[in-house]
């Protein structure tokens, strides 16, 4: 039982698909709140007349990297309830200019620095987000999809906060989760390839953000559980829910993170594909958020 509660929820969008995260719950207050679920996000990659922010190719990134990390980026803030695109149409929107430097790399690994500026339909710099991010070079080099959206993902609710006038959605934007191990078990009551697929795709996001991702529980590290519950078919849809559990070595629950979406039945009883994706990204913005909150004399 907790002493304290305190829910935060988020919207998070799975291509065609609303994936909501319902809520995060931990054992003290979180630093700052996710953006209110009652915002609906525009999954469209088009602005449509409604002013928002036109992200333009990135410059100085390899090859596909330059439009790949745009449309990454136009996702990303679609999600953070922010209208973007990577196509002109609206006089009044916001650009987005992104730049890339290499700082220093070797056969394994690529340092970069990630320097997004946004500026307003005046020609004026609203602000901007500095990130250095170190990254595995084949992955970089060949545009990897999971990784530049992890990168865009990094920045956009920071830049969408710029663009409605609100406070930077934590404290220091590129502040880091603490360092901890992490274990993530196979993900119970998933259908058809889900238990090892989720498992595998949010292993590799929390990886690539920084984290110590163990194989297989040390004794110390944290302790990520996953389940899904789906409803029965009704009317070609059901419901499906993720809950994770983020538990201590000694086994009490540091805190959960809870998604739940509307799917046509059936869709997930084979290959879940891209949608481990999106799921997996969003269960990892809530487990950075989780991490940021426990006490850090208890880090693994």
């Amino acid at each position: 039982m907790f002493s304290r509660v305190a829910t935060v929820p988020a919207l998070i969008r799975w291509a065609s698909i609303g994936w909501a995260l319902l809520g995060l719950t931990a054992c003290q207050p979180l630093p700052q709140p996710f953006m209110a679920a009652d915002r609906a996000a525009n999954p469209l990659l088009r602005l449509d007349g409604a002013a928002g922010v036109l992200v333009l190719p990135v410059a100085g990134a390899p090859g596909a990297a330059t439009m790949r990390l745009a449309v990454a980026m136009a996702e990303a803030l679609a999600r953070a309830d922010m209208p973007a695109g990577t196509r002109a149409v609206n006089a009044a929107s916001h650009q987005l200019h992104g730049t890339i430097a290499v700082l220093v790399e070797d056969a394994a690994q690529t340092a970069i620095e990630l320097d997004w500026r946004l500026i307003d339909p005046e020609g004026r710099e609203l602000g901007s987000d500095v990130r250095r991010e170190t990254v595995p070079r084949d992955q970089w080099y060949r545009a990897d999809p999971t990784l530049m959206r992890r990168l865009a993902q990094l920045s956009a609710r920071a830049l969408a906060a710029l663009v409605l006038g609100e406070p930077p959605p934590f404290v220091g934007v590129a502040e880091a989760a603490p360092v901890r191990r992490i274990t993530v078990a196979p993900v119970d009551g998933a259908p058809g390839d889900g238990r090892t697929t989720l498992q595998r795709a949010l292993a590799e996001i929390l990886r690539q953000s920084g984290l110590t991702v163990a194989p297989a529980f040390d004794g110390e590290s944290l302790i990520l559980l996953g389940t899904v519950t789906a409803s029965k078919p009704e009317r070609g849809r059901q419901s499906v829910e993720i809950s994770w559990a983020l538990m201590w070595p000694d086994g009490s629950e540091a805190g959960r993170i809870d998604q739940a979406s509307q799917v046509v039945a059936g869709s997930l009883d084979g290959a879940w594909g891209e949608a481990a994706l999106d799921v997996a990204l969003g269960a990892a913005e809530g487990v950075r958020e989780l991490l940021r909150s426990l006490p850090r004399e208890r880090v693994p």
